[in-house]
């Protein structure tokens, strides 16, 4: 995929299961949430974690980048955003999250200040330079202690979601950007952000399901207006399937040429998510966007993450962001009746 951005564990103790339960100051009534993404799917978890900061405690990225750093431009998100990070003015976009919370289209930015990101850049990544990823890093310190983001930016990873278990080699780039690295970042990221988790354990095929998106796209309409598919996945781990008001949650972003057309269900099934929410309780969301020329053009199947849905795409107002942001809630209170035939 080049030049194009792919854009995107023993049961709790009786302490750390109380503490899941439990709601936190920043989702309400719901236990904590978190957002997830690799590369535009990155850019993307990104913009969810500034927006809406009051709904999640952290973030998990993989070779993104910082909040708004295309602005409205297509050029700019292929050039300083992926391959020339030198152009990135941190400073600026620490500005344009300012202004969204200014202008009441982002939460409060002092709940980052409590919060932790997990940040991942493989040292042989060819599709989005290490350097933007060291630019999201310092983005973060605007706004969080130092000792809240971790930064890990050694391993010979091209662009991919690093597994510790399947897909390609750590070095290969390609299809499906899946890469078996003997690590599981999956894992990684949420005991980073949630503290403490049991090891993973086998996924199920009967704790997935799907939910139509047609139903969230702000002002109705059908998801693919939005460059969104027709349906969304959720695992539902554990005992979830009984109450997910009760379990912990996590909104994963795919990247471009990662959509149900391009690989499959291999995004859903085989980055080890499921696995760490099979261990822990928790629930696991995995919207979908598409391939799209008219009304919005996205000929990659990427979230959009420099504007091709409209200026307020990276705030509360954005299309997909406010889609996503209603189907998470609904996944969270409510679990969907249709089933899914997906093999781990």
């Amino acid at each position: 995929m080049t030049r194009v951005l792919v854009v995107a564990v023993v049961l709790l103790s009786a302490v750390a299961a109380a503490a899941a339960a439990a709601a936190s100051p920043e989702t309400g009534s719901l236990p904590p949430a978190m957002v997830a993404g690799l590369s535009a799917g990155g850019f993307m978890a990104v913009q969810y974690h500034v927006a809406f900061s009051g709904e999640v405690i952290g973030a998990g990225v993989i070779a993104g980048g910082p909040f708004y750093c295309a602005g409205d431009s297509a050029i700019t998100a292929q050039t300083a955003c992926m391959s020339m990070p030198s152009e990135i003015d941190t400073s600026s976009l620490v500005k344009a999250a300012k202004y969204c919370e200014q202008t009441d289209t982002c939460d409060a930015l002092a709940n980052l200040k409590t919060q932790k990101v997990w940040l991942w850049s493989g040292t042989s990544d060819t599709v989005v330079h290490q350097g933007v990823m060291k630019s999201l890093a310092q983005f973060y310190t605007d706004f969080m202690p130092s000792p809240s983001i971790n930064e890990t930016f050694t391993v010979p990873a091209e662009h991919s979601w690093p597994t510790n278990n399947w897909g390609n080699a750590c070095g290969h780039l390609g299809s499906p950007y899946i890469n078996n690295c003997d690590f599981d970042s999956s894992y990684a990221m949420t005991t980073e952000v949630f503290g403490p988790l049991s090891p993973p354990v086998t996924g199920k095929t009967a704790n997935v399901r799907t939910i139509s998106q047609d139903q969230f796209v702000p002002g109705g309409g059908s998801a693919s207006s939005i460059s969104m598919g027709p349906k969304a996945y959720v695992y539902y781990g554990g005992n979830c399937t009984a109450d997910p008001s009760k379990c912990r949650a996590i909104v994963v972003f795919h990247g471009c040429q990662q959509s149900l057309k391009d690989i499959g269900t291999d995004f859903i099934a085989h980055i080890g998510m499921n696995e760490v929410a099979e261990a822990n309780n928790l629930v696991v969301l995995y919207p979908q966007a598409i391939r799209s020329y008219y009304p919005v053009e996205n000929p990659e199947g990427c979230w959009d993450w420099w504007g091709y849905t409209g200026a307020n795409y990276s705030n509360q107002h954005g299309a997909q962001m406010a889609a996503v942001e209603a189907m998470f809630a609904s996944v969270r209170t409510k679990v969907p009746s249709e089933k899914a035939d997906i093999k781990f």
